[in-house]
């Protein structure tokens, strides 16, 4: 399997959300427990994975306000910055 061939030695990994961490965790098989994964979404996946695996929380309605009221500043002419959202971890 090439995907297990890739993962062969790893100790960590980060993986985009908690759907991918899980199709990791999967094949990598019972080599999982020696590897630490971190993600994102604290989706149920994160909470039902055996080995558990940690996953960011991303604010995803601070997310949509912020980008709501930028786009609403820059129809009005102003201009905006970029933004900085914190990530809290969860296990």
């Amino acid at each position: 399997n090439h995907v297990k061939d890739i993962l062969k030695g790893c100790t960590g990994l980060i993986c985009y959300n908690d759907e991918v961490a899980l199709q990791a965790l999967r094949h990598l098989g019972d080599e999982a427990k020696h590897v630490e994964i971190v993600s994102f979404d604290h989706s149920t996946y994160a909470s039902l994975a055996t080995p558990s695996f940690f996953s960011l929380s991303n604010p995803k309605e601070n997310l949509g306000r912020t980008a709501a009221q930028k786009l609403l500043h820059m129809l009005a002419g102003s201009d905006e910055k970029p933004s900085v959202l914190p990530w809290s971890l969860e296990e």
